[in-house]
């Protein structure tokens, strides 16, 4: 249960009047707000939550206030009311508050917003719905939240719904997670559905983090010939691809004879110090992902040696 002094007023005044009004209702009589903010539980903390009503009891009474026909519906406490069922229980603790579909609203998105479990998305849509009837500073006072939190929250709700369903998803079986710094990230591609929906499942596959995922989208905008690549291919060749095209494009620029000599001088040092790095030991110490990284380095390395080579001969002759 949170503390008083980290909820808004109107959460508080509930709280400290509790015991002067609250009752057992029949769970049968009470029904969830239609436009509860929340829409995802946790079966798994809910099943725990359950547990230990029926060990215990509903410990901390629900709100809810009187509709049509004897019956109530929730302001605040969706969760314990959807335990208390799984519990099976008949009845739960509630305080019952006469209220306007407007104080309604404003309570239990409050109350949802406060939740540390609330997912970003519904949190962006408490606010979206809050500002529907109050102004954007009062928003800011009600939830306690900076005006750069609140823009961070609301410039979620730009992206396709199908992101946002991404980001509400939870990851499964050897998946990564898609978190809101991703679908932060992915704003700057709207208008690019398909693109974003594959980036999107690049971050799962390949458990990228934020910085990766810009990295793969600065890697699409710098080379945009070498999109389909830099999708399908780990982020480790994705940055291979890019060093290649860059030392593609400095040979194109005019060579200064008066350079030779440097040039020899540091190729040598340069072979010197891969020769002493060439230690098989440490095979025994990589994982297969790394040896596949240092396969894909020492095989672009020798290539391009190669060729080199190959090039030093023919001058010879």
């Amino acid at each position: 249960m949170g503390c008083l002094q980290h909820l808004s007023p109107s959460l508080t005044q509930h709280r400290a009047r509790s015991l002067l009004s609250m009752e057992m209702i029949d769970l049968d009589k009470i029904s969830p707000a239609p436009d509860q903010p929340r829409k995802t539980f946790d079966q798994g903390t809910l099943l725990e939550l359950a547990m230990s009503i029926r060990e215990r009891g509903v410990l901390e009474p629900i709100v809810v206030r009187p509709i049509a026909d004897g019956r109530y519906e929730i302001v605040m406490g969706e969760r314990r009311w959807r335990a208390a069922q799984m519990a099976g229980i008949t009845q739960i603790p509630s305080i019952v508050r006469e209220l306007s579909d407007e104080d309604a609203s404003a309570d239990a998105l409050v109350e949802n917003f406060q939740r540390e479990d609330l997912n970003p998305v519904e949190r962006a849509r408490a606010i979206k719905k809050l500002l529907g009837f109050m102004s954007w500073e009062k928003c800011l006072k009600t939830l306690g939240v900076a005006d750069s939190t609140m823009r961070r929250y609301i410039d979620l709700l730009d992206l396709p719904e199908q992101i946002l369903q991404e980001l509400l998803r939870k990851p499964g079986r050897g998946e990564g997670e898609f978190l809101e710094g991703h679908a932060h990230a992915l704003r700057s591609l709207n208008g690019e559905l398909a693109l974003q929906i594959r980036l999107a499942k690049k971050v799962r596959a390949e458990r990228l983090s934020v910085d990766d995922l810009k990295k793969v989208m600065a890697a699409i905008a710098e080379v945009p010939s070498k999109t389909e690549a830099f999708l399908r291919v780990p982020l480790h060749v994705t940055e291979e691809i890019l060093r290649s095209i860059g030392r593609q494009t400095r040979k194109k620029t005019p060579y200064q004879p008066k350079t030779a000599e440097q040039h020899l001088k540091s190729i040598q040092k340069a072979c010197t110090a891969v020769l002493d790095l060439l230690d098989e030991r440490v095979a025994q110490y990589l994982s297969v992902e790394q040896m596949n990284q240092m396969l894909s380095a020492t095989a672009d390395l020798a290539e391009q040696i190669n060729n080199f080579n190959r090039v030093m001969r023919d001058a010879l002759q």
